[in-house]
């Protein structure tokens, strides 16, 4: 089945698969329920949160608050959040394609695509795969970069191509590969430099290869200001413009929305049960972050479910919003949680994982 098929046979999936009201109420009730009873939770920073939930062929969303804290617009399912992290799912997505139409190999150095910019530069050296793994040694801030955060509501307004790719050059003259380096946005910036330098039609227009998501673009928000977009609050609830991430918005940039998350996420886990996604994408890593995460070779994290086997999740916390996605293949479940502040949805998101895959009592 070719993956374009399999995308639009997910989307009627989703489409077909609307949850009685009985179980809806049932399920909200038990989300409520861990928002009450967990002291780390606190979903009052922003001013809306959006929770989806796949279990089985089952598909869930709730929407909690308005647009801003003074408006009576709510919150919907379309509504647009800056994915963060999370944009690093669509990335592993796009490899995955070009790889079956053989316009990549997961072993392909920065090399084979002749950036001028980096002639005689040790990241000619890094693999596709060892930069979705992590297993570069970039570090998660270029000190080199410091510089350019004049805006400090707006880090990335500054980072243009010319200045990232500088500052790689140096950082990676100076020193050596280490592979338990952190999480890195800058291993999914050359990722996204290889995957759009790649011109095939059958491919992307601008990073975007799923059709049926039609509510996400690699674009600043600004250009899409007419559209419903949530406010963006700090943790202390103070509001911030709209954030620019300049060079930066394929690696953590990804504007999208709820629906289109569903439809991403319908296609993970469809694919984390085929041999060869599961190898390239979803096998453990050989070593760890230095704060003991396990990783995937994809740059998921890694948590062991027992029952329901292996989690793998993604985060996207900014200043001024969080994003949330993790998914088991085992059990075929998955949460995904967008929220308009600066807050960390992470342990909300593992809660619900948690109370579905061993708490959760089916109504049906």
């Amino acid at each position: 089945m070719c993956f374009r098929t399999l995308v639009t046979l997910l989307t009627l999936t989703i489409m077909a698969s609307l949850p009685g009201r009985a179980q809806r109420l049932h399920l909200e009730n038990e989300i409520r329920k861990i928002v009450r009873l967990d002291d780390d939770i606190d979903l009052n920073q922003g001013s809306c949160t959006v929770i989806g939930i796949i279990d089985g062929d089952s598909t869930y969303t709730y929407q909690w608050g308005t647009l801003e804290h003074q408006s009576q617009s709510p919150v919907t399912d379309t509504s647009l959040f800056v994915a963060g992290g999370v944009s690093h799912a669509q990335l592993i997505l796009l490899t995955y394609h070009m790889m079956q139409l053989g316009l990549i190999n997961i072993d392909d150095s920065l090399g084979r695509f002749q950036f001028r910019e980096f002639s005689g530069s040790r990241l000619n050296t890094f693999t596709i795969g060892s930069l979705l793994s992590h297993n570069t040694g970039l570090p998660a801030i270029l000190p080199e970069l410091t510089h350019l955060k004049a805006d400090p509501d707006d880090d990335y307004k500054d980072y243009t191509e010319t200045a990232i790719d500088s500052a790689l050059v140096v950082r990676t003259k100076e020193s050596g590969p280490e592979g338990n380096r952190p999480f890195s946005h800058y291993n999914q910036y050359l990722v996204s430099k290889v995957l759009w330098a790649v011109k095939d039609k059958r491919v992307h227009d601008n990073g975007r290869m799923i059709p049926e998501m039609s509510h996400t673009w690699f674009l600043p928000l600004d250009a899409l200001k007419a559209r419903s977009i949530p406010a963006h609050y700090t943790a202390q609830q103070r509001m911030l413009s709209m954030p620019h991430f300049n060079a930066l918005t394929p690696a953590m940039g990804m504007v999208t929305c709820m629906d289109d998350l569903v439809i991403m996420t319908k296609v993970l886990l469809r694919l984390s049960v085929q041999s060869d996604f599961q190898k390239t994408f979803l096998d453990a890593r050989t070593t760890r972050t230095k704060k003991g995460i396990p990783l995937s070779k994809g740059g998921f994290r890694m948590i062991d479910g027992h029952k329901s086997g292996n989690i793998y999740f993604m985060t996207g916390l900014l200043k001024g919003e969080s994003a949330f996605l993790c998914f088991a293949p085992k059990t075929h479940t998955a949460v995904i949680i967008l929220h308009n502040a600066g807050v960390s949805q992470h342990i909300l998101g593992h809660q619900i994982m948690r109370m579905i895959n061993y708490q959760y009592t089916r109504t049906y």
